[in-house]
């Protein structure tokens, strides 16, 4: 078994190579592994080899790419959220005039009873608020998880 794997890993580590021919059939040009006719092409193919120096200079130029990308989507995540925020105030407040408007249509019968003569009235006001507090929750919960995303984006320094 070991020898086994000790000649996969020795094949896997040898360059490949194979030759490339040109061929040209009725006006078409195309590539294969193997001589069409006997006026095909072989194709030199020439690779080359960065120096260290190359390698070195790539090296730093993805890593400052990826320290920008980075710093892009963490401002990108703040400014969303610096949105949402925005969000839930003009949110407050238009829940706010709703419910007042609603509230306007009520009495006081004291003890911090409240009557109206709307049936339906007491039931808006209710929704109202049912729906404000689960578009607010909605809102934080975003702002949670991009929180969270920020948090992670800032460990990777």
């Amino acid at each position: 078994m070991s020898r086994f794997v000790l000649l996969i890993s020795l094949c896997i580590g040898l360059p490949v190579q194979a030759d490339i021919y040109k061929c040209h059939d009725n006006g078409q040009v195309h590539y294969q592994d193997k001589p069409c006719n006997a006026q095909s092409e072989k194709v030199e193919i020439k690779l080359h080899q960065p120096s260290k120096e190359d390698i070195e200079q790539q090296n730093k130029r993805t890593a400052a790419y990826n320290e920008n990308s980075r710093i892009y989507q963490i401002n990108k995540l703040k400014q969303k959220n610096r949105e949402l925020q925005k969000q839930k105030i003009a949110l407050e407040k238009e829940n706010k005039a709703k419910y007042d408007e609603l509230q306007n249509q009520t009495y006081d019968v004291g003890n911090g009873i409240v009557a109206t003569r709307d049936p339906v009235l007491l039931e808006n006001m209710r929704g109202i608020v049912e729906q404000h507090v689960q578009q607010l929750k909605s809102l934080q919960q975003e702002i949670d998880n991009n929180k969270r995303q920020i948090q992670a984006l800032s460990a990777q320094q």
